[in-house]
């Protein structure tokens, strides 16, 4: 319900924007040029006071409901790799158990990463807070990542082939 809320403001404030230029446009052919020099400052503050902000809170957005995606990809990637190690009976090996913590460790921190950007849309924070949160999780992601092909190592060169 909160992210169909925010999906509604996104295209409420879209439409405004369109609203704005499209009056703005119809003025243009009248103007002098003073008029127009006073026209294009205004049009750039309107732009980096209203437009950018939006424009970078739905980017982040955007690349918010990917993570989801990616995240949950990870998680069956991580239980496709621990029921591996348990059917090749590698649950004992110390590396291997090292492994598989810090990449379930790195996937968690990737999880309340993404909840705490998710937070921050719909409590309306500055885009930069999400920013930081997205970052963080795709980090922990990728090195989730990271760990999961150091644990294919470690498996190849343990199992006989």
């Amino acid at each position: 319900l909160e992210i169909k809320k925010l999906l509604d403001d996104f295209a409420r404030s879209l439409t405004e924007a369109n609203a704005y230029y499209s009056d703005l446009e119809e003025s243009i052919p009248s103007l002098t040029l003073e008029e127009s020099k006073t026209f294009a400052k205004n049009l750039l503050a309107w732009r980096a006071a209203a437009y950018l902000p939006l424009t970078e809170r739905i980017k982040n957005f955007l690349l918010w409901s990917k993570n989801q995606e990616l995240l949950d990809i990870a998680k069956r990637r991580l239980d496709y790799i621990k029921n591996n190690i348990a059917r090749v009976n590698l649950t004992t090996n110390a590396t291997v158990g090292d492994l598989l913590q810090e990449s379930t460790v790195n996937l968690h921190y990737a999880e309340s990463s993404h909840r705490r950007a998710r937070q921050v849309f719909v409590a309306f924070y500055s885009s930069n807070d999400a920013t930081y949160y997205l970052k963080s999780s795709l980090e922990s992601l990728a090195r989730a990542y990271t760990l999961f092909f150091e644990l294919g190592k470690v498996v190849s060169e343990v199992v006989p082939r």
